[in-house]
Formats: structure tokens, C-alpha cells, sequence
């Protein structure tokens, strides 16, 4: 019994299998039975047919999972998988095919020994929604995709020692507080609560809209990208710590910049064409080294502005608390 025992420990899989799941001539034609089958081991269900598949109860995936040994697999497009707030705990959901979504679940990761949440075989039009997310690493980062994503994610919760990197997505009224947020061209992040410990990247923005966003990094803030609008935000960070923004044809609007810290350094090293309007700087060390740029309407409290560069617009400045620069 000791050697059975054992050999389980150091093979798990020996424990897998594959079981399909669909309306007919398949292993299970419930993905609640299905869950059931392999709660607690090392096994796969396996969507294959179109349509919305729910799960009730709670479920607890104690094995080695990796991309080959996923708790569910999604084998064809316009799958949507709904939990039903199911607590699903250790999952691994692989997807493989388009327009897949994921609604209602609560995902907790505590086997860190897989770096991801949701492994894909490509670039995918992923739906999450109205789910919530817990990952305990002790600071060993898990991905919630294997790869950057094209994604849409709307009024979820993502908790803990998470990265999230999308490409071309939406992300609307989420509560994110995670490791690193970096969205790589989004097409709209508004409404969302984003707390990031890392770094907190806006990259290769294109006619992007970030909008109505409360945006707080204790480490750095980071916008790359042209012809975008910044409205209406709150940005801050709590750390001694950069605000970077390159590009061209920027347009910050309406944004209020915090920071708690007066050695807090805003650059911009190679922008242009930028506008800041009506913005209020808050206890910041301001340094913009930027061609043909206009700043209309802003405020500066406690806070230092230097401007750099050529064809510069200084419109309007309201109460500036120390020395402003123009060179």
C-alpha cells in the first residue's frame, strides 16, 4: 500500500483522464456531473459543442495542474462557461476557440505551481464577467492568461498576487488590486477602481479612451501610445516614484494627479503634440520635455512645473505654490 501510495505522489497523472462533455454521445452531458467526476483529481472536462454550459457547487482541484491537465477545456468557439457563483478552487481553464466567455465564477488560486488562470493556444475574443478572482502566491505572480489576450472584461473583481496583460481590449466597472496591470492597446478602460503594487502600464495606446478610472501604483505609471484620450481620472502613486508618458498626440483632460510624496517626478522624454487640460497636479515635481504641446487651464498645488522644449502653449495657471519653469 506505502509503494501505491507513493507512486500516486510522484506520478498525479496517472490519476488523469479526459471526459467529454456535450448534449449527446458524450461521457457527460452535464458539466456539474463532470466536475463531480474529478473533483479532487487530476482530470479534464472537455467543452466540444457551442452553447452556455453551467456549474453548481463548490470544487476543489488539489493536483499538478499544467496546460496539458486543465480542470476545463474549451474545445470549440462560442462556448460560455457560467459558474452560477461556483467557488472553483485551483482550476486551470484552457481555451481553445473564439468568442469564449466566462461569467459568474469565483476563481481562488492557492497551488501556485502553474503560473496561469486561463491557458490559451492563441489570441482569442475572451469574455470575462461578473466573476471574482483570488490569487494567494505569496508574491509569485500568476498570469490571468497564458498570453496577451483580445478581451472584454466587465464588473469583476481580480484580488492578490495577479498580472493581467490584454491586447485590444474593454475593461469596464472592474475592481482590480493586483501585481501589475499592463493592457497593451486597449480600446476603452473606464470606470474601473485599479490598484496596482508593481507598475501600472498604459502601452501603445491608439485611439484609445481612458476615462472615469481611479488609477493608484506604488511603483510607476507608465503611458506609451499616440492620438488617445485621458479623461477624467484620478491618478496617484504612494511611492518616490515616475510618472512616464511618450508618444505624440496625447490628450489629458480633467485628471487629477496625486502623490504623496513632493519628490515625485512626472517626465516626458520624447512626446509631442500633447495637450493637458484642465488638470490638477497635487504635491508633484513636474519635468515635461515635450515639442509643440499646450497646457490650458490647469492647477498646481504644492507642486513644481518645468517645461521644456519648442512651441510650447502655456495658456493658464492656477495658484502655482513654488517656481514654474519654461525654457
Amino acid at each position: 500500500m506505502r509503494s501505491l501510495l507513493l507512486l500516486l505522489i510522484i506520478f498525479p497523472s496517472a490519476l488523469a483522464a479526459n471526459y467529454t462533455v456535450c448534449s449527446s454521445d458524450c461521457d457527460f452531458s452535464d458539466l456539474t456531473a463532470c466536475l463531480f467526476q474529478i473533483n479532487e483529481t487530476n482530470s479534464t472536462c472537455i467543452l466540444n459543442e457551442s452553447g452556455t454550459w453551467t456549474i453548481n457547487g463548490s470544487w476543489y482541484f488539489n493536483f499538478f495542474s499544467d496546460e496539458n491537465h486543465s480542470t476545463i477545456w474549451i474545445d470549440t468557439d462560442d462556448i460560455t462557461l457560467d459558474c452560477n457563483q461556483t467557488r472553483l478552487i485551483n482550476p486551470l481553464i484552457t481555451v481553445k476557440g473564439n468568442r469564449s466567455s466566462i461569467n459568474r465564477c469565483k476563481i481562488e488560486k492557492t497551488d501556485c505551481n502553474f503560473y496561469t488562470l486561463i491557458y490559451l493556444e492563441d489570441y482569442f475574443n475572451i469574455n470575462i464577467s461578473d466573476s471574482f478572482f483570488n490569487v494567494s502566491c505569496y508574491d509569485n505572480e500568476i498570469d490571468l492568461f497564458s498570453k496577451s489576450a483580445i478581451a472584454t472584461i466587465t464588473n469583476n473583481i481580480f484580488l492578490g498576487d495577479l498580472l493581467i496583460q490584454t491586447i485590444e481590449s474593454k475593461i469596464v466597472n472592474n475592481t482590480i488590486n493586483i501585481w501589475y496591470f499592463g493592457p497593451v492597446r486597449p480600446k476603452l478602460i473606464e470606470n474601473n477602481n485599479i490598484s496596482s503594487v508593481l507598475e501600472l502600464s498604459l502601452l501603445w495606446l491608439e485611439n484609445s479612451i481612458i476615462k472615469n478610472n481611479i488609477l493608484i501604483t506604488s511603483f510607476r505609471l507608465s503611458i506609451l501610445g499616440s492620438n488617445s484620450i485621458i479623461s477624467d481620472n484620478y491618478i496617484s502613486t504612494n511611492n518616490n516614484r515616475y510618472l512616464n508618458i511618450w508618444g505624440t498626440n496625447l490628450t489629458f483632460i480633467n485628471n487629477t494627479f496625486e502623490f504623496s510624496k513632493s519628490e515625485f517626478y512626472a517626465r516626458d522624454t520624447t512626446g509631442e503634440n500633447h495637450s493637458f487640460i484642465n488638470n490638477t497636479f497635487r504635491n508633484c515635481a513636474l519635468e515635461f520635455r515635450t515639442n509643440r504641446s499646450n497646457f490650458t487651464g490647469n492647477l498646481f498645488l504644492s507642486s513644481t512645473l518645468n517645461l521644456s522644449g519648442q512651441n510650447l502653449s502655456l495658456i493658464h495657471i492656477s495658484e502655482p505654490t513654488r517656481p514654474l519653469y519654461i525654457s
